[in-house]
């Protein structure tokens, strides 16, 4: 079976060299453009699992030193080579993301999205200064799915990729929620959430 660094590698290879792709042309999670308000102007920002960069470049126009991370040697390459020429200051790494991989009271912001690992969320928490702010989103399988394969819904099939209805809250459970969000089948277009996913607005004190 491939690595997920190969899997996610031959993803992004395709991706790239199927247009003529800048950093600029990656759509940011709708989810974090909408909560650009209560974004910093300056300050530090994480971007976990960051693929080519399109939430750190939003980041990074709004103010922030971002730092990428990813699995991918590929896409981390790529979005370095994109923020040089650029001039964005956006620190790609490619890495298997650890608990300790991330430093604590290091961020203003932490953002991730399409992405689950309920074993970072206390890093995650940590890694926020006083007053920092976290903006999640991912895929949800919803209470009266919970049976059924999620081979039927959007994004992973892999349950444990998923979230379940509710948990988003209780995997943060220091932060104050500015905001919380679950869609099933309608998406929240206001707040830019997909069908089955889960966003979460968080402060720490």
């Amino acid at each position: 079976m491939p690595s997920a660094q190969s899997k996610w590698d031959r993803i992004y290879e395709a991706r790239i060299a199927s247009s003529n792709l800048t950093i600029f042309k990656i759509e940011a999670n709708p989810a974090l453009v909408n909560a650009v308000r209560l974004l910093p102007r300056t300050g530090h920002a994480l971007d976990l699992a960051a693929g080519l960069g399109g939430d750190s470049c939003f980041l990074a126009l709004r103010g922030l030193t971002v730092d990428a991370l990813d699995i991918s040697t590929v896409a981390m390459t790529w979005v370095n080579n994109q923020a040089q020429r650029a001039k964005l200051p956006i620190h790609a790494r490619a890495i298997n993301i650890q608990s300790e991989t991330l430093k604590a009271n290091q961020y203003d912001v932490v953002h991730f999205h399409h992405f689950l690992d309920r074993s970072l969320c206390k890093a995650i928490t940590q890694s926020l200064r006083p007053g920092g702010i976290l903006i999640a989103s991912t895929f949800l399988t919803p209470e009266h799915l919970a049976n059924e394969s999620p081979q039927d819904l959007p994004g992973p099939s892999n349950s444990n990729f998923r979230l379940n209805a509710g948990e988003l809250p209780a995997l943060f459970p220091s932060l104050q929620v500015i905001q919380f969000i679950e869609t099933e089948a309608d998406p929240n277009l206001d707040q830019g959430v997909a069908p089955y996913h889960g966003m979460i607005i968080g402060k720490k004190p």
